[in-house]
């Protein structure tokens, strides 16, 4: 009995790695395709809300987690984030405008690149004058 049960661990940890090794992309070459197929990713614009629905619908056989490793590669690069403080439009994977960069995300952009505008709170002067003894 304890033989047939290790024998069927065994061929669920073997049909596991079969599945994951079928699957199992590197992500830069899953990005090159993306890049390939859609103009959009490959001139890095600024893309729709919620294109990651899209993305896994084009990418049929790949896993979500490589889906979502191969986005968030493109959207945390730096010509993409320069492309969203630009604002302007946002795309879909068909090249269609649909919806604008607001400027609260461009800020964000901004932030992440290091070009974070001064903050606008006033800061206390100092004086560099001795205070009188005696008044």
């Amino acid at each position: 009995m304890p033989e047939e049960k290790a024998a069927g661990l065994r061929t669920a940890a073997a049909s596991r790695s079969d599945y994951t090794r079928n699957y199992t992309i590197p992500v830069a070459t899953l990005l090159t395709r993306l890049s390939a197929e859609f103009p959009v990713i490959a001139e890095c614009r600024p893309l729709a809300i919620g294109i990651h629905l899209a993305m896994r619908a084009a990418t049929r056989g790949t896993s979500n987690k490589l889906c979502r490793r191969a986005l968030a590669l493109h959207c945390g690069s730096r010509r993409y984030l320069e492309a969203l403080a630009a604002g302007g439009s946002r795309y879909a994977l068909d090249g269609s405008a649909c919806g604008e960069v607001t400027e609260p995300q461009r800020e964000a952009a901004r932030v992440k690149l290091g070009r974070a505008p001064a903050p606008k709170v006033a800061l206390p002067t100092l004086s560099l004058t001795k205070p009188r003894r005696g008044s």
